[in-house]
């Protein structure tokens, strides 16, 4: 419950890492379903983004799974930038309240964008900052996650998504 209490929060854990099966997919599926509520215009929408490994094919899972499971309606872009305009106008319209997008799965993703350390999120944490937490979004997954974490060096952009949730085993007790 702490780790979904994390994760929930709007100044919660933005990166989740962990082991195999030690529940991360679990938590980000929980936290989808506790926080959707549409008829309050707050979403959540959790994407596994395991075949992503560019920016495009990001962007087009992202808005597949945000049109599929909130029927708000995205235009076709291919730049993350793109796509966060276009959420930021549902705010804008009050259309949406608030906004969480769960990214499970992240390794593949982050690993194609470490060279540029890591830029392309640039928008999504603006985005974030511009709607004064009510769009957070969370990336999970293993070992390039935990790596990406630590890449806060020259003002890196994980400085900007504050303390990560490590998930580790439960206590036997």
């Amino acid at each position: 419950s702490k780790e979904l209490g994390t994760i929930i929060d709007p100044n919660g854990a933005s990166v989740v890492y962990g082991g195999r099966q030690l529940g991360k997919t679990a938590l980000l599926q929980r936290a989808e379903s506790r926080c959707s509520n549409p008829a309050s215009k707050s979403y959540a929408v959790y994407c596994n983004i395991i075949d992503c490994s560019n920016e495009e094919e990001l962007v087009q899972k992202i808005t597949e799974d945000i049109s599929r499971k909130t029927n708000l309606v995205l235009s076709k872009t291919t730049r993350i930038s793109g796509l966060c305009k276009q959420i930021d106008q549902l705010f804008r319209t009050h259309r949406v309240q608030s906004l969480l997008l769960l990214l499970d799965e992240a390794d593949s993703f982050l690993s194609a964008i470490a060279d540029n350390r890591y830029r392309q999120l640039q928008p999504l944490i603006d985005l974030k900052r511009e709607t004064t937490n009510r769009f957070k979004f969370v990336l999970a997954g293993l070992h390039n996650v935990c790596r990406a974490k630590n890449a806060t060096s020259e003002n890196g952009v994980f400085g900007q998504l504050g303390t990560p949730l490590c998930v580790k085993p439960l206590s036997p007790t």
